[in-house]
């Protein structure tokens, strides 16, 4: 499995290093498995333990920003009906 994941991430590794990582993923599948035996019915759901909270300020248009369709294009080296037109991203 070691080799596989590496392959997959593309790194090369020693014989010495997957004898390593398996070693060290071996533990951490015992742990998890350690984890498995917990009674968790009575806890409750969570996505953070840390009880911070994201702070987000209203958004708010203002006016004297706004650019026509004409004004952002007005730079731009290559339009068509209204829109940038930039090279292709993937090929």
């Amino acid at each position: 499995m070691i080799k596989k994941l590496a392959n997959l991430s593309k790194l090369t590794i020693s014989v010495k290093e997957e004898k390593y990582f398996k070693a060290q993923f071996d533990e951490t599948l015992k742990i998890i498995g350690q984890l498995e035996k917990l009674d968790t019915s009575e806890a409750s759901e969570t996505y953070s333990v840390t009880g911070t909270k994201n702070v987000l300020r209203e958004d708010k248009i203002n006016p004297e920003n706004i650019l026509t369709q004409e004004e952002a294009l007005s730079n731009a080296k290559n339009t068509h009906n209204g829109y940038f037109v930039v090279d292709a991203l993937m090929k």
